[in-house]
C-alpha cells in the first residue's frame, strides 16, 4: 500500500482512492476555472480525513475561505476532479493560514492522480507561518524537479500533465492540536516568460535532444532505434496534424525510404501475489501472480527501421511541429550505421505460385501453429468446455511459457489478437489505460513489444489481428457500447455501419495505423497483419452480411486502408481480411481485392468431421489464386467435447497439409492445447513437413482409392497432394477423424492399399509415417509402370505416405527395401510388415 510522503503516516493511496471513484466515475467536463474561491460555495473541493466548511472569520480573497477541522497529529485533505490540461497553466498557488494553536509543524503538500491511479506529490518542506497566511507556489511544467511520482516510475512531462483528473492539498502536523487550518485562492497560473518549463518558440529553437542510436552495427533485417526528446510540447504527440516526425533512410545503392517516428513510453514488469478463495467445501485461500506494469521515465520519441541490405546506411530525422501559432521544420545532419549479413530470414512474402509463403531469402515458410488470440480466455464458452473456476491471467508470461512450448514441439506461428480486453492501443477513456480516439494506450503497446521479443527468442512468427468484429458491431459480441467512435461515448458516429463509410472515420483510423506501423513495422516476426476478424459479423444486424451498400463501403475501405498500409509499410508485411463461419461467407468482392494478400477464414465444422471441410476451402477458394489460411476451427464457434476437439486438432493439421492451404489451421482452444497438452500432435507434423518445399511444383489434391484385404469398403478415406513426380498421402480412418478414441480403443487396420493414378513411370521411395510420434516406421522403393499400388504397413486410426523418385541408380524392374524405422506398438503405428513393391 502506498501513502503520501511528510509525516510518513499520511493520506493512504487506497483510501483516498475510493473517495475519487465516486468523485471520478465519469470524466468530469471541461472546467473553465483557474481560479477556486470560496464566496459562495465549496467550488467542488471535497474533505478528506477532516471536516470542511465554508467560514467567513479570515479570508485572502473576498470574504469567504474553506475551513478544514480535525485533531492533530494527522493530516487533513481536500481533493477537486478536473479536466484540465495543467501544461498549459503550470503553476498552482494557494494560501494556507496555519493558527497559534496548530504551532510551527504544520506542513503542506499538493498531490495529483491521473485517470489510471497514477499519483505525483509536490511537498513544501519549510513550516507554514502561525497566525498568518502563507502563500504556498509549485511548478508544475514538464521540466520542473518539485513533482514526484508515487508507486511508479514515470516522470511527469507534458503527456502526464495533460492527463491529470484531480488535484488535491494536503496539510499535516506532528504537533498536538485541534484548530482548525483555512485554505483560499486556489490557482492555476500560465507560465511567466522565462520561467522553468516554459516553451517560448522564439527564445527556444526547436531541437532533438539526448540522441541515442541502438548500435553501431546492426544485423541484416535486425531492429535499429533511434531514440531522441523534442524540445517542445505537444497537446497530442500521437496526432501527424499536429507534429510529424519521420526518418529519411539512404541503403547502400542510394534507395531512400521515409520511416515514421511514434510516441514512446518505457514500463518495468512486476509481478504481484493476490489472495483468492477457491470453490470448495473448505473454501481454501490459495494465492496467483498477476503481472503489473509500471512506467518508467519521461515520454520520447523513437524510429525502429530494419535494414534489408548489408553495407553503409545513412539517415536524417525530420520534424514538423504544427502545434504552435507557426509551423516548425526541423531537419538533422546526416548520420550513419552499418548493416551487416545475418541469419535472420527477413519478411514473409507469397511465392510466386501464389500458394505457397516464402521469406526474404527465398526459403520457404509453411506456417504450423495455433490461435493464441490473448494472454487468458476466460470466456463463458472456455470456461465450460475445459471446467476453469480460477480464473487468473499471468499476462505477457503466458505468451512466455506458451511459445516455449510451441517451439519445443515445431510450432513456428501463432495468432494474436490486438483486443480492447488485451493489446489494442485506442478505445474508450473510461477503460483504464485507454484515453479516446487518438490517444494511444501505451500500456499496451509495451506489452506488444515484449510479446514480440517472446517470439523472436522462440523463433515464433505472429499472425496479427488489428481489429475483430465486435468493436464495430452491435448484434455479435457487441462492442459498439464502449467504441470512441460511437457518439454516446463522445464520437461522431450513430451506427456501427458508419466506420467503414465516414471519411473522417477512415481518416481518424488511418493515424492508428500510422502508430501501428512505425512501432511495429520493423518487426520479421509479425507473418501478416489481419485488418478485421470476421468482417463479415460487423455493422448492426445480421442482413448487413448480405446489404450491398454496405458491402460496397468495406470494399471501398480496404482498398484505400490497404494502399495506405503499403504504402508507409513499404509492401513488407502481408495484409488479411478474415471471414467467420467457414468459406461459404467468404465474399468474392473483397477476397479480389489486390491489397489483400492472402485470404483467411474460420473452418468450423458443424456435425461433420474437419477434413472435407478443410478440403472443400481449399478446392473452393482456389479460383481467387491467393494463400489461404484457416485462422480459427475447432468444434463449432461455441466448443465441442473434448474428445472431438482433439480428433479436430489432429485431423485437421494432417488432412489441411495434403491441400495447397498455405499452413496448418490454427485451432481457437489455445487453453486446452496447454492445459492437456496436446503439443505433440505439432511435433508429428512439423516432423514430417521438415525440409519440404512444396512451392512450384505443380501440386494437385487427389482423393485416393484405400481397398482392404476383402470385398466390404473398410470405413478409411485418403488424400493427397501429389504431381506425376511425388506425393503426400494421408489415410485415415473416417470415425477418428470426428471423435478421437480413448487410448486403447484406437481404430487398427490390417492389410489395406492406397492407389495412386498419374505418376510418371520410374523408381520411387515410399516413406509410411506415424502421424503421432512423428517417426518414419518404414521405408520401401517402388517401380510404377503404370497405377501405383502402395499397401499399407497396419497402423491405428490413421498413417502418412511420402513418394518421392528414387536415386538414379535404382535399376528399372527391381524393388529394393530401404531403412526399416523401430516397430510402433503406441497409438500411431500398430507395427506390421510393409511388402517389398513391384509395379
Amino acid at each position: 500500500m502506498l501513502f503520501f510522503a511528510g509525516d510518513r503516516r499520511g493520506l493512504p493511496v487506497a483510501a483516498l482512492g475510493a473517495v475519487l471513484f465516486v468523485l471520478l466515475g465519469a470524466r468530469a467536463a471541461p472546467a473553465s476555472e483557474q481560479f477556486w474561491g470560496f464566496e459562495t460555495g465549496k467550488a467542488g473541493w471535497t474533505a478528506l480525513n477532516c471536516l470542511a466548511r465554508r467560514t467567513d472569520s479570515a479570508a485572502q480573497e473576498g470574504s469567504w475561505s474553506l475551513a478544514l477541522s480535525r485533531e492533530f497529529p494527522g493530516s487533513a485533505s481536500i481533493v477537486r476532479s478536473l479536466s484540465l490540461n495543467i501544461s498549459e497553466t503550470p503553476r498552482l498557488s494557494y494560501q494556507v493560514f496555519a493558527p497559534e494553536s496548530v504551532g510551527a509543524t504544520l506542513r503542506t503538500l499538493l498531490f495529483l492522480k491521473n485517470k489510471d491511479g497514477q499519483w505525483y506529490q509536490c511537498e513544501r518542506h519549510v513550516p507554514l507561518c502561525p497566525g498568518r497566511w502563507s502563500k504556498v507556489e509549485f511548478d508544475l511544467s514538464s521540466r520542473s524537479l518539485q513533482v514526484r511520482p508515487l508507486g511508479h516510475f514515470r516522470r511527469w512531462d507534458d503527456r502526464t500533465a495533460a492527463e491529470t483528473e484531480a488535484v488535491g492539498i494536503k496539510v499535516f502536523s506532528h504537533g498536538k492540536s485541534d484548530g482548525e487550518v483555512l485554505i483560499d485562492a486556489i490557482q492555476l497560473h500560465r507560465p511567466n516568460t522565462g520561467q522553468i518549463g516554459s516553451r517560448d518558440a522564439d527564445e527556444e529553437p526547436l531541437a532533438i535532444t539526448d540522441f541515442r542510436p541502438s548500435a553501431a552495427r546492426v544485423p541484416r533485417f535486425g531492429k535499429f532505434e533511434l531514440t531522441f526528446s523534442i524540445n517542445r510540447f505537444f497537446a497530442n504527440p500521437f496526432d501527424p496534424d499536429l507534429v510529424t516526425v519521420d526518418a529519411r533512410f539512404t541503403d547502400p545503392a542510394g534507395r531512400t525510404v521515409t520511416v515514421p517516428a511514434f510516441y514512446y513510453q518505457d514500463f518495468v514488469r512486476v509481478s504481484r501475489a493476490t489472495k483468492m478463495k477457491a470453490k470448495g467445501k473448505r473454501g481454501l485461500k490459495t494465492s496467483q501472480l498477476l503481472e503489473d506494469f509500471i512506467p518508467v521515465g519521461g515520454g520520447c520519441w523513437k524510429v525502429r527501421f530494419a535494414p534489408d541490405h548489408a553495407g553503409d546506411y545513412s539517415y536524417v530525422v525530420e520534424v514538423t511541429n504544427r502545434s504552435g501559432i507557426r509551423a516548425e521544420v526541423l531537419t538533422t545532419g546526416p548520420r550513419r550505421f552499418t548493416c551487416v549479413p545475418s541469419s535472420n530470414k527477413g519478411f514473409v512474402r507469397v511465392a510466386s505460385d501464389k500458394l505457397h509463403l516464402e521469406f526474404s531469402t527465398d526459403e520457404p515458410f509453411y506456417p504450423i501453429g495455433h490461435n493464441v488470440h490473448s494472454s487468458n480466455d476466460v470466456s463463458d464458452r472456455n470456461c465450460r468446455l475445459l471446467n476453469m473456476t480460477a480464473r487468473d491471467d499471468r499476462g505477457t508470461g503466458a505468451y512466455e511459457d506458451i511459445f516455449r512450448k510451441m517451439a519445443a514441439h515445431g510450432e513456428n506461428m501463432a495468432e494474436v489478437w490486438m483486443a480492447s480486453w488485451s493489446l489494442d492501443i485506442e478505445w474508450a477513456e473510461e477503460w483504464k489505460n485507454y484515453f479516446g480516439l487518438g490517444r494511444y494506450n501505451l500500456h499496451h503497446a509495451w506489452k506488444l513489444d515484449r510479446i514480440l521479443s517472446i517470439a523472436e527468442k522462440h523463433g515464433i512468427y505472429l499472425h496479427l489481428v488489428l481489429e475483430n468484429h465486435g468493436k464495430v458491431s452491435s448484434f455479435c459480441d457487441p462492442e459498439w457500447r464502449s467504441s470512441p467512435y460511437n457518439e454516446e461515448n463522445g464520437g461522431f458516429l450513430s451506427d456501427p455501419k458508419q466506420f467503414f463509410s465516414h471519411p473522417r472515420a477512415r481518416e481518424q483510423y488511418k493515424k492508428k495505423l500510422r502508430y501501428i506501423i512505425a512501432r511495429w513495422g520493423y518487426a520479421t516476426r509479425i507473418m501478416g497483419l489481419e485488418l478485421w476478424s470476421e468482417i463479415d459479423l460487423t455493422g448492426s444486424s445480421h442482413g448487413n452480411y448480405n446489404d450491398r451498400q454496405f458491402l460496397r463501403a468495406k470494399v471501398d475501405w480496404l482498398r484505400d486502408i490497404t494502399r495506405y498500409i503499403k504504402k508507409i509499410d513499404r509492401g513488407r508485411h502481408l495484409l488479411t481480411v478474415h471471414y467467420s463461419g467457414n468459406f461459404r461467407r467468404v465474399q468474392p468482392a473483397v477476397a479480389s481485392i489486390p491489397g489483400i494478400d492472402y485470404i483467411s477464414l474460420d473452418a468450423y465444422r458443424g456435425n461433420i468431421n474437419i477434413v472435407p471441410v478443410l478440403y472443400a476451402t481449399s478446392r473452393e477458394l482456389a479460383r481467387f489464386h491467393k494463400p489461404v489460411l484457416v485462422t480459427e476451427y475447432g468444434g463449432s464457434a461455441w466448443g465441442a467435447p473434448l474428445t472431438r476437439l482433439e480428433a479436430d486438432l489432429h485431423a485437421g493439421i494432417w488432412s489441411a497439409y495434403m491441400t495447397n492451404l498455405t499452413g496448418s489451421p490454427l485451432l481457437w482452444w489455445f487453453m486446452y492445447i496447454d492445459r492437456h497438452n496436446k503439443y505433440p500432435h505439432y511435433r508429428a507434423l512439423a516432423n514430417f513437413a521438415r525440409d519440404e518445399d512444396r512451392r512450384n511444383r505443380g501440386l494437385d489434391m487427389a482423393e485416393p482409392a484405400v481397398t482392404g484385404p476383402t470385398a466390404q469398403a473398410p470405413p478409411v478415406s485418403a488424400i493427397a497432394l501429389k504431381n506425376d513426380r511425388s506425393a503426400y498421402v494421408w489415410v485415415y480412418d473416417k470415425r477418428s477423424a470426428s471423435e478421437m478414441p480413448a487410448p486403447g480403443n484406437e481404430f487398427e487396420h490390417h492389410g489395406l492399399a492406397v492407389t495412386l493414378k498419374g505418376l510418371r513411370p520410374g523408381g520411387y521411395t515410399v516413406e509410411f509415417w506415424d502421424t503421432y510420434s512423428g517417426k518414419i516406421i518404414r521405408e520401401t522403393s517402388k517401380v510404377v509402370e503404370g497405377s501405383a499400388v502402395i499397401h499399407l504397413p497396419s497402423f491405428k486410426n490413421d498413417i502418412a505416405l511420402k513418394v518421392k523418385p528414387s536415386s538414379p541408380n535404382v535399376r528399372r524392374n527391381t524393388t529394393q527395401v530401404g531403412r526399416t524405422g523401430p516397430r510402433q506398438t503406441g497409438r500411431g503405428g500398430a507395427g506390421g510388415s510393409a511388402d517389398n513393391e513391384s509395379g
